[in-house]
């Protein structure tokens, strides 16, 4: 069955908050496909991140922020490759409807 996109979108976002830490696009979609199994691809979570940052309901966060057990969104200026998502405020709001 294809899940609709803001169904996985809702999909991504809730894994983040179940597990409360930020992770990367593949940790992401592995995670999901194991516990979900979700047919959609790592491509396709990927470009959910991205979306989301867009919207401004995910941030990606500073990795030596996360070494020092914060959660703290990236400078806009860095052009870091690897990064790390997660969840806004908003997007919980979005979600508290969420059923998987």
């Amino acid at each position: 069955s294809t899940m609709p996109p803001r169904d996985r979108e809702d999909a991504v976002l809730h894994f983040l908050f179940t597990h409360g830490f930020p992770l990367p696009p593949k940790p992401i979609f592995r995670g999901l496909k194991i516990t979900e199994n979700i047919t959609f691809s790592y491509r396709t979570v990927q470009n959910i991140c991205m979306r989301l940052e867009d919207q401004g309901l995910m941030i990606r966060c500073d990795k030596q922020a996360m070494d020092n057990g914060k959660i703290k969104p990236l400078s806009p200026t860095s052009n870091v490759k690897r990064t790390y998502y997660y969840p806004t405020a908003d997007a919980m709001e979005r979600i508290e409807d969420y059923e998987a």
